[in-house]
């Protein structure tokens, strides 16, 4: 199974969120491994020995050799992103392109992804995955290697963050969490919402999770979002 963390396109903004924001890449991995899908160019972590069937694995190392010391260069611009009335939302943080360009805001500590209209996506294409049938308690995220585990556990305290929202039949309640170092190896049934906000079974899932701190979210602003 490829973990629910592992997935790029909307859910590669919790990887990238992470590395944008200064997460901890593993330093034990040598190299980092991802299935790119042939006809897309979407891209997933590799959990597993090989993609599946139209992906195509890609490997780079995560450690170049090291370069001479480049001059200091002069102190950025310490930007804002605004919403459509002018107040601001929060400290720019990066762009994500996702065939129209999303933005990383930092807002209360927490990075968060926004698109040009004000509205917030989530970070996954899916829920965390809970314990139990009603998807409440503690949330997590599921873990097939050491080395994603690693990269979610070393990020802990930090802003990266994990958002889940109803999107059908309309844009809704909106919940997220952040990572913690608290893990536990699982064999059992798991659940997650589904996109209409309704907790059903996902798979029995045999693996390593990681627990997430619920925290409040902030909520959509009116567009469009500008940059100064």
């Amino acid at each position: 199974m490829v973990s629910k963390v592992a997935r790029v396109g909307m859910a590669g903004a919790l990887s990238a969120g992470m590395l944008v924001a200064g997460g901890a890449v593993p330093s034990q991995a040598k190299t980092v491994k991802v299935c790119v899908k042939k006809s897309s160019g979407e891209m997933r972590l590799l959990t597993k020995k090989k993609c599946k069937k139209g992906w195509k694995k890609v490997t780079w190392n995560q450690k170049g050799k090291t370069g001479p010391q480049g001059d200091k260069g002069a102190t950025g611009p310490n930007l804002t992103v605004k919403d459509g009335t002018g107040k601001v939302l929060g400290k720019f943080v990066g762009l994500y392109p996702a065939g129209f360009t999303l933005m990383f805001v930092e807002v209360d500590g927490g990075v968060y992804l926004y698109g040009p209209n004000g509205q917030l996506f989530p970070a996954l294409s899916a829920s965390p995955s809970f314990k139990t049938n009603t998807c409440d308690g503690t949330a997590y995220l599921e873990s097939s290697s050491p080395q994603t585990t690693q990269l979610l556990t070393q990020s802990a305290g930090g802003p990266s963050r994990v958002v889940y929202r109803v999107t059908t039949p309309s844009l809704g309640a909106i919940k997220a969490w952040s990572l913690t170092t608290t893990t536990e190896t699982v064999n059992q049934m798991m659940y997650e919402f589904n996109s209409s906000g309704v907790c059903v079974a996902d798979v029995n899932f045999n693996g390593t999770l990681v627990a997430l701190q619920s925290v409040t979210p902030p909520s959509d602003v009116p567009g469009p979002l500008t940059i100064s």
